[in-house]
């Protein structure tokens, strides 16, 4: 898109350009999805929990001329447990993007329920 704008100029200062071209380029985008397992960290911890449910459904945005670069390792769906995972009911999933291509959207579900695994 180019399109000129006139510039609002105050009267107490003087310019010589009255106006100026903008140049603004557009990307037409297009939306994925991807249903991907959410780990666990620490990694150590991940056999003694068992998450419910076990995956995430990512929704992601992209430029059409980039979008054959995102990959399902574009997106992580993960939760961290702390210390103060014994005390709760629900996680919170985080989703880390590895691809600057690639807009998150939306994810479901924002919480998982787990289970602890005696040892």
């Amino acid at each position: 898109l180019n399109f000129e704008v006139m510039l609002m100029i105050p009267t107490n200062l003087s310019c010589e350009t009255n106006n100026v071209e903008v140049k603004v380029e557009v990307d037409r985008l297009s939306e994925g999805s991807f249903t991907l397992p959410i780990t666990v960290e620490p990694d150590s911890l991940s056999n003694k929990i068992v998450l419910v449910p076990k995956h995430a459904e990512i929704k992601f945005l992209a430029p059409v001329s980039l979008y054959k670069t995102i990959e399902t390792s574009s997106f992580k769906p993960k939760v961290v447990l702390d210390s103060s995972y014994t005390q709760i009911s629900k996680l919170p999933i985080l989703v880390e993007v590895n691809n600057p291509a690639a807009k998150l959207v939306s994810f479901e579900p924002q919480f998982v329920e787990f289970i602890l695994i005696a040892p």
